[in-house]
């Protein structure tokens, strides 16, 4: 067989690592500034699923800042809760007021 050349019949397969295919690990195809995030061992599933839908994308950020709001409770205890609560303070002040705005009169 030459050099560079598939062996007869390989065309077209996926790249066998072990006896096992390249999807047998569910390494994902991107290639890029992404695929580091997609090796993290807790975020990198979500990264994944972000990446594969749109629709996913609220969710994954939800579950992200849920996430850090629960590893920085576990880490630093109530004041990282209280700092993030203070955080969201400013988000719900324009929530209500976006939603009491007199529109049609």
């Amino acid at each position: 067989m030459s050099r560079g050349r598939l062996p007869h019949g390989s065309a077209g397969k996926a790249p066998h690592i072990g006896g096992m295919t390249q999807a047998a690990f569910n390494i994902p195809a991107e290639t890029g500034p992404a695929r580091p995030l997609f090796t993290l061992p807790l975020f990198g599933a979500l990264f994944r699923a972000m990446s594969d839908s749109a629709e996913a994308t609220i969710f994954v950020i939800f579950a992200l800042a849920v996430l850090a709001i629960a590893g920085a409770v576990v880490l630093w205890g109530l004041p990282a809760l209280v700092l993030s609560a203070l955080a969201v303070v400013p988000m719900m002040f324009a929530f209500y007021i976006a939603i009491s705005w007199p529109f049609g009169r």
